[in-house]
């Protein structure tokens, strides 16, 4: 990443019975994540967890048309339209469940609900999952 140092990336997945890795693989630091996310051939009902720097709305569509699930944090300029609110337990600290719709520009990729689930920690308030 620096002309002094070297860097690299580990992605490990886990398998859902074992948690043994199922896949090791290995870039350098250059190597941007949602590059390599791209490259991963991951089986349905996979589980993916990012930061929200990884945001990418073609990717996440054409996940979930492949049954793979992802948990990141919302941006906190992302645009959206609450189409259904659920009842939360404000007693386990959720504010919100909300499903919603993307509606920016880069979000017209696919029309895919997402699930928005905000706790009433201020770093991690707004989170998006399929």
């Amino acid at each position: 990443m620096r002309s002094t140092k070297g860097a690299v990336k580990v992605y490990i997945g886990l398998g859902h019975d074992s948690l043994a890795p199922s896949f090791v693989t290995v870039s350098d630091g250059k190597t941007h994540d949602m590059t390599m996310g791209r490259t991963l051939d991951l089986p349905a009902d996979s589980i993916v967890v990012m930061d929200r720097a990884y945001t990418d709305y073609t990717w996440f569509n054409a996940s979930d048309d492949k049954g793979i699930f992802f948990k990141t944090r919302q941006k906190h300029n992302a645009s959206y339209r609450v189409i259904e609110r659920r009842a939360v337990l404000k007693t386990k600290g959720l504010t919100c469940d909300q499903a919603i719709l993307l509606t920016g520009i880069k979000a017209r990729a696919g029309p895919t609900p997402l699930r928005r689930l905000a706790i009433g920690i201020p770093r991690l308030e707004s989170t998006m999952c399929f």
